[in-house]
């Protein structure tokens, strides 16, 4: 070791220990040699000066002996947020400078590559400065930039649908295999708040054979034992996972990594979270894997690797160089062959979700934002369905299909999926634009299908008054109709059937299936039933108090009692039973509950985090007036009033005749800052588990908690369905845009909204377009409305297809009136569709023959069906403009510049119950003259699996496609058109 100067020496002390220590903490803080939550330590900030000032180490023996416990291997990478507290524009130029400071130093040092995610930011560059675009791209071919990571952008994993997840991927793949020529091996999500149980297939699909994270060391109940696993999926996929701090600093937890990247001491060790973590750590050794990256580079505003972090590894190599062998640049990719050659195939087994116990807020934040999130996934898959359903029919010869449109929309509706966008975590600047573009995707897409359904009427005939109903999901759906003076239910129209009602026979079946709805006043409640349920609401508190299924060897009041009590109505009881009456008093049914948000201290991420203190705070909220009845032909609401400080909540309760679901709707006038609303169904059940729908999936959760993880589940995400049930009983709720739920063994909450302050520090954008008079400090005050269904059903919840009702629960049946005869004069048959009598709901109706497509599993749901990314390599029009071929195929050089070639589609459908299935896809009313052939593709659709068998049957144009599925396998069909 260097002899120490005693003058540099006392001058260095004077700059750490003298007042003018806090420049240099500001400098290293403006330098992001920090993590956002913890403050900067005084040894930190000494490591740091001495060797970037190449002085000698004090402590540098003891620091000697740590590094040889590692082979450390630096790797530069580049982390930007695409939104958070600045606004997009400021990404696009934070965009621009990180990659001319990642060129720049490129040039500067022979040995520097770095690392860079997020196609969408490579994008911008390609789009805003070509010639830097160029410089971009022979850095890419030298291996100076490492294209990491593989979707679009850095996506709220839990709150994107499944099929979003598998476009996130598709395009950002195929955006690095069109302007570079691979795809990335490496996922590289650092900063999500989550990862769902059905990643590791989406991620194995679509061509990563390594993932890494580091947001999961950030849990605040029980920390993650592993640093190296493989992540096994929900349909049994497996990836090798890591996961470890990044940034400079992570230099002072390196110690950490000697912890949880420890060896097993036996192979095919398996974990979840409903083993306890002294069950984990009892099967780590002493010994660590030494192969440790230390992923350096400026963070969440991007720029880096600063030159003076560089600089720091120059003078870190010659200080400890010579005790770390393996102390040597490297990128993402070739530091996963060296770290999984070191792991070897002793490593254990993650088969779980990778659940984050901190930002649980955000499942629920900006309500807005995350409806018109579903809303724009939903609404662009229906489009897609329909329209590719038009590119099968002989009918709509001169149809072009739409791509240019599909890929603004997906790209829209992708990019405001990042991570602190979709969550709700960012300044109003960005939420100006996201509700901008969400509506500008709702608007397309429905405008969209609006002149496809106008297309389809120009080549019917009809009269005027006739009623064209078109369902745009793949599963059964209910359509709710009018005949001029009532509302009436039509139940189980097929997958995709397009019908014509006439009013007359609509009005005649009204009166055989107007059905029975009684309406009872007792002297605390009222009472309503139909064929299905009982429904009892509580006129001093209007709270939902009797839930019953009818029709069973029982009945049962899913919300409170002991099973088999209750016999006839519960008031009944009451005025027999003084013990039931006193419990009776005491129950307070289903209702809304409010509590005020602490932040204890200094939470610096309101808008992120539910305190876990919450239920002590509750907040009154009062009913105004008695329960308001309104009885119709065909249904029944009761609307119940509630204030609470400044806000305002009507409940309005729904029952359909021939209904067995109960509606469920909040119009909410939110004021009051720093509140949190959950709907609490207390449940009669004694299942111990809550089963919530994840993306392409379902994962069971624990309502009482034995292990340290799964106590720190006390909220979690769901899709658009949960479930509760016993062995033969059970309640579902489907929702509508929300993602927040908890429950415990006393029932189930649905969190509905909260109101926390907005992220503070605008100091980092320079885009403040609302004027500081008006601008918000709180989320989500304002007016809401909210829907939810209750369905109580038998059986379970796979059996009464919950997956199903959910989806047709967000995708309701398009419903148009045709006042006119058909607006063009039709010269021929040929120009017509053609229909054919059917039955719905025992309704006679019109169906048209339009192309559709259906499973015959009730397990299996297909997701999509469109035109696929790739050519066929025989299509002249692409020869030129080809960008990467395979096999037969070839990549247009940009989607703005695909057509398609007649030729190729892909079926998306996954199975939705956890069980080996083997069924038949079956494409309808397809063109006789068409011949098809099916293979299984990946996820981005050009490697190919197996060959499938296809049947045609001539008599009514149907082709069948036979397959198998794996429990909740996603498969991708495509099929070929000769």
């Amino acid at each position: 070791m260097r002899k120490t100067r005693p003058g540099i020496e006392k001058h260095l002390d004077s700059v750490i220990y003298a007042p003018s220590y806090i420049r240099l903490q500001n400098f290293l803080h403006d330098s992001n040699f920090k993590y956002y939550r913890i403050p900067m330590k005084f040894k930190r900030i000494e490591l740091f000066t001495r060797i970037f000032h190449k002085l000698p180490l004090p402590f540098a023996p003891k620091a000697e002996l740590k590094i040889k416990n590692f082979d450390i291997y630096p790797i530069a990478q580049t982390h930007l947020d695409a939104a958070w507290l600045w606004s997009v524009n400021d990404s696009k130029v934070r965009a621009y400078k990180t990659f001319y400071a990642a060129l720049k130093h490129i040039k500067e040092f022979p040995y520097f590559s770095v690392s860079m995610t997020t196609p969408q930011y490579f994008n911008w560059i390609k789009r805003y400065d070509p010639e830097m675009w160029e410089d971009v791209k022979k850095a890419v071919a030298n291996n100076k930039i490492d294209v990491c990571g593989g979707m679009w952008v850095e996506p709220a994993l839990r709150m994107c649908s499944g099929e979003a997840l598998v476009r996130q991927r598709l395009y950002g793949q195929l955006f690095n295999l069109r302007n570079f020529g691979k795809i990335s091996k490496v996922e590289s999500l650092l900063d999500v708040f989550g990862f769902p149980y059905s990643l590791p297939q989406i991620l194995v699909k679509s061509g990563a054979e390594s993932f890494w994270t580091t947001k999961i060391l950030w849990n605040d109940h029980s920390d993650f034992p592993f640093s190296n696993f493989i992540w096994r999926g929900l349909d049994g996929s497996e990836i090798f996972t890591h996961l470890f701090k990044f940034q400079i600093g992570s230099i002072v937890d390196f110690g950490l990594y000697k912890k949880i990247g420890r060896r097993p001491n036996a192979k095919g060790l398996v974990f979840n979270s409903h083993n306890t973590l002294n069950d984990m750590n009892s099967v780590l050794t002493d010994d660590h894997v030494r192969t440790l990256g230390w992923f350096y580079g400026r963070g969440d505003g991007g720029k880096g690797p600063l030159f003076t972090e560089i600089q720091y590894m120059e003078n870190f190599a010659k200080y400890f160089g010579n005790f770390s062998k393996g102390f040597k640049h490297t990128n993402t990719h070739r530091y996963f062959q060296i770290l999984k050659e070191d792991v070897g195939d002793t490593i254990v087994t993650w088969d779980d979700e990778m659940y984050l116990e901190y930002h649980r807020g955000c499942l629920t934040t900006q309500a807005r934002v995350k409806e018109g999130n579903r809303k724009a996934e939903e609404l662009t898959i229906a489009a897609e369905f329909l329209n590719t359903f038009f590119l099968l029919s002989p009918k709509f010869g001169d149809f072009v299909y739409p791509k240019e449109l599909f890929n603004d929309c997906w790209q829209k509706t992708l990019f405001n999926q990042f991570h602190d966008i979709l969550p709700g975590s960012s300044i109003p600047e960005v939420y100006l634009l996201t509700w901008r573009e969400h509506n500008y995707v709702k608007e397309r897409m429905k405008s969209l299908l609006n002149v496809r359904v106008f297309d389809i009427i120009t080549k019917l005939t009809n009269n005027p008054g006739d009623i064209l109903l078109y369902n745009p999901v793949s599963v059964m759906n209910d359509a709710i109709v009018s005949d001029g003076k009532s509302e009436h239910l039509i139940k189980n129209m097929k997958p995709f059937s397009l019908i014509i009602i006439n009013q007359q026979d609509l009005k005649n079946w009204a009166v055989e299936h107007k059905g029975q709805l009684q309406v009872e006043s007792l002297p605390s409640s009222i009472r309503v039933e139909n064929e299905f349920l009982t429904v009892s609401i509580s006129k001093n508190t209007g709270n939902l108090i009797q839930l019953n299924l009818k029709n069973q060897n029982r009945v049962m009041n899913f919300l409170y009692g002991e099973r088999n009590s209750v016999r006839e109505s519960s008031e009944k009881l009451v005025m027999k039973d003084n013990t039931i009456k006193k419990h009776k008093l005491r129950f307070k049914g289903a209702r809304i509950n409010a509590f005020k948000e602490p932040m204890r201290n200094g939470q610096p991420y309101p808008a992120w985090n539910i305190d876990h203190t919450y239920p002590s705070h509750p907040q009154n909220v009062t009913l105004l007036k008695v329960p308001k009845v309104k009885k119709m032909d065909t249904k029944v609401t009761i609307s119940s009033t509630y204030s609470m400080k400044n806000s305002k909540v009507i409940i309005i309760y729904t029952i359909r005749a021939n209904s067995d679901v109960l509606d469920v709707n909040f119009k909410i006038d939110l004021q009051d800052k720093k509140t949190l609303l959950k709907y609490f169904i207390p449940l009669n059940l004694k299942s111990d588990q809550v089963r919530c729908e994840i993306p392409y999936g379902s994962i069971t959760r624990s309502r009482n908690p034995k292990t340290e993880m799964e106590e720190g589940k006390w909220e979690y995400g769901m899709q658009k369905w949960v479930d509760i049930g016993d062995k033969d009983i059970g309640l579902a709720i489907l929702n509508d845009s929300k993602y927040g739920v908890s429950a415990t063994m006393k029932g189930i909450s649905i969190t509905l909204l909260r109101s926390p302050h907005y992220p503070k520090d605008l100091y980092h954008t320079r885009e403040i377009k609302i004027d500081p008079k008006k601008r918000p400090n709180y989320t989500d005050l304002g007016i809401h409305n909210v829907r939810l269904r209750l369905i109580p059903h038998k059986d379970s919840w796979l059996e009464q297809e919950i997956p199903h009702k959910a989806l047709a629960y967000n995708n309701p049946v398009l419903y148009t009136v045709l006042f006119c005869e058909s607006p063009i004069t039709l010269e021929t048959s040929e120009k017509t569709l053609a229909t054919q009598p059917s039955i719905i709901d025992e309704l006679p109706v019109t169906e048209v023959l339009m192309p559709k497509i259906t499973s015959d599993h009730q397990n299996i749901i297909v997701s999509t069906f469109k035109p696929s990314e790739w050519v066929s390599r025989g299509s002249e029009k692409y020869q030129v403009d080809k960008s990467y071929e395979f096999e037969d195929y070839s990549l247009p050089e940009s989607p703005d510049k695909w057509i398609w070639d007649k030729k190729t589609l892909i079926i998306r459908a996954y199975e939705c119950g956890g069980a080996k299935i083997s069924t038949m896809i079956r494409l309808h009313n397809i063109s006789e003259t068409k011949e098809i052939t099916a293979e299984e593709i990946d996820l981005l659709e050009y490697k190919i699996g197996k060959k499938l068998d296809v049947m045609r049957n001539m008599a009514n144009n149907t082709v069948v496609i036979h397959t198998e599925f794996t429990p909740f396998e996603i498969k991708s069909i495509r099929l070929t058109i000769k």
